[in-house]
């Protein structure tokens, strides 16, 4: 079984994704992700993860996008749940 974190970290990656996760995809991005999703029920777990992450509210005004796959990747062979260290100025 791959680990949800890694998943979520590749995902982060891929502005496709993103921007599917926005509203701001493609048609295309739209049926692609949607299709994705419906293949294997768990994975609606880690679209809600990508979800809670992007709409964080973190300490820092202009916390940087790679700061927060940063942390994520310190994550990847740990117990599929996720904890963010907040951070602070």
């Amino acid at each position: 079984m791959i680990n949800s974190n890694f998943i979520l970290i590749e995902l982060l990656q891929d502005p496709s994704f993103i921007a599917w996760l926005n509203g701001n995809g493609t048609p295309g991005d739209d049926e692609r992700w949607k299709a994705w999703v419906f293949e294997d029920q768990g994975r609606r777990l880690i679209v809600k993860k990508a979800q809670k992450l992007i709409n964080m509210p973190f300490n820092e005004k202009y916390l940087e996008y790679n700061d927060i796959l940063d942390e994520l990747q310190k994550l990847k062979n740990q117990p599929s749940y996720i904890h963010l260290k907040i951070l602070n100025g």
